[in-house]
Protein backbone atom coordinates (compact mmCIF):
# COMPACT_ATOMS: atom_id res chain seq x y z
CA UNK A 1 0.00 0.00 0.00
CA UNK A 2 0.74 3.63 -0.03
CA UNK A 3 1.49 5.52 2.94
CA UNK A 4 -1.32 7.21 3.28
CA UNK A 5 -2.07 8.06 6.96
CA UNK A 6 -5.32 5.48 6.91
CA UNK A 7 -3.03 2.84 5.67
CA UNK A 8 -0.85 2.94 8.43
CA UNK A 9 -3.31 3.09 11.42
CA UNK A 10 -3.40 0.47 13.93
CA UNK A 11 -6.79 -0.63 12.94
CA UNK A 12 -6.64 -1.12 9.54
CA UNK A 13 -3.66 -3.04 9.91
CA UNK A 14 -4.67 -4.96 12.50
CA UNK A 15 -7.83 -5.62 10.32
CA UNK A 16 -5.59 -6.92 7.35
CA UNK A 17 -3.35 -9.22 9.01
CA UNK A 18 -5.87 -11.11 10.60
CA UNK A 19 -7.09 -11.63 7.34
CA UNK A 20 -3.81 -13.38 6.81
CA UNK A 21 -2.77 -10.99 4.56
CA UNK A 22 1.42 -9.78 4.73
CA UNK A 23 1.29 -5.55 4.87
CA UNK A 24 3.86 -4.00 3.37
CA UNK A 25 4.31 -0.57 2.10
CA UNK A 26 5.67 1.45 -1.14
CA UNK A 27 8.11 3.55 -0.49
CA UNK A 28 7.55 7.27 -0.68
CA UNK A 29 7.94 8.54 -4.23
CA UNK A 30 7.50 5.12 -6.25
CA UNK A 31 3.49 5.39 -5.83
CA UNK A 32 3.86 6.59 -9.58
CA UNK A 33 5.55 3.37 -10.65
CA UNK A 34 4.11 1.00 -9.10
CA UNK A 35 0.51 1.97 -8.92
CA UNK A 36 -0.09 2.52 -12.45
CA UNK A 37 -3.57 3.17 -12.15
CA UNK A 38 -3.32 6.32 -10.22
CA UNK A 39 -1.17 7.75 -12.42
CA UNK A 40 -3.98 8.25 -15.53
CA UNK A 41 -6.96 6.32 -14.95
CA UNK A 42 -8.62 6.48 -11.53
CA UNK A 43 -9.44 10.43 -11.81
CA UNK A 44 -10.62 10.45 -15.39
CA UNK A 45 -12.68 7.55 -14.42
CA UNK A 46 -13.86 8.84 -11.14
CA UNK A 47 -14.95 11.63 -12.88
CA UNK A 48 -17.31 10.40 -15.66
CA UNK A 49 -18.81 8.51 -12.71
CA UNK A 50 -19.34 11.54 -10.32
CA UNK A 51 -21.08 13.29 -13.47
CA UNK A 52 -23.06 10.73 -14.16
CA UNK A 53 -24.59 10.22 -10.72
CA UNK A 54 -24.38 14.09 -10.12
CA UNK A 55 -27.27 14.27 -13.67
CA UNK A 56 -29.28 11.55 -12.25
CA UNK A 57 -29.71 13.04 -8.75
CA UNK A 58 -29.84 16.47 -10.43
CA UNK A 59 -33.20 14.75 -12.48
CA UNK A 60 -34.86 14.01 -9.19
CA UNK A 61 -34.94 10.41 -9.80
CA UNK A 62 -34.44 9.56 -6.77
CA UNK A 63 -32.18 6.92 -4.75
CA UNK A 64 -29.80 5.22 -7.11
CA UNK A 65 -30.25 1.49 -7.11
CA UNK A 66 -27.43 -0.78 -8.19
CA UNK A 67 -28.37 -0.87 -11.84
CA UNK A 68 -28.07 2.68 -12.00
CA UNK A 69 -24.25 2.41 -10.46
CA UNK A 70 -23.59 -0.82 -12.62
CA UNK A 71 -24.54 1.21 -15.55
CA UNK A 72 -22.54 4.38 -14.72
CA UNK A 73 -19.48 2.24 -13.76
CA UNK A 74 -20.05 0.50 -17.18
CA UNK A 75 -20.34 3.76 -19.32
CA UNK A 76 -17.46 5.54 -17.43
CA UNK A 77 -14.92 2.64 -18.04
CA UNK A 78 -15.92 3.12 -22.17
CA UNK A 79 -15.08 6.45 -21.88
CA UNK A 80 -11.01 5.78 -20.96
CA UNK A 81 -9.69 5.21 -24.21
CA UNK A 82 -6.82 2.92 -24.86
CA UNK A 83 -4.76 6.12 -25.95
CA UNK A 84 -5.26 7.08 -22.05
CA UNK A 85 -3.78 3.53 -20.78
CA UNK A 86 -1.01 4.04 -23.64
CA UNK A 87 -0.06 7.46 -22.40
CA UNK A 88 -0.34 6.16 -18.83
CA UNK A 89 2.15 3.36 -19.23
CA UNK A 90 4.18 5.90 -21.15
CA UNK A 91 4.46 8.46 -18.38
CA UNK A 92 6.33 6.18 -15.64
CA UNK A 93 8.61 4.62 -18.53
CA UNK A 94 7.13 1.18 -19.61
CA UNK A 95 4.35 2.48 -22.51
CA UNK A 96 7.58 2.33 -25.05
CA UNK A 97 7.92 -1.68 -24.54
CA UNK A 98 4.22 -2.41 -25.43
CA UNK A 99 2.75 -3.63 -27.97
CA UNK A 100 -0.89 -4.40 -26.96
CA UNK A 101 -4.07 -4.20 -29.33
CA UNK A 102 -5.63 -1.10 -26.29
Amino acid sequence: MDECVVHKCSECLRYITSCGTDVDFIVGGYTGRLQVLDVGINAPFKKHVRAKYEEFMGNGEGRPGRVDVERWVSSSWEEITGESIRNTWKSIGIGNQLQTNI
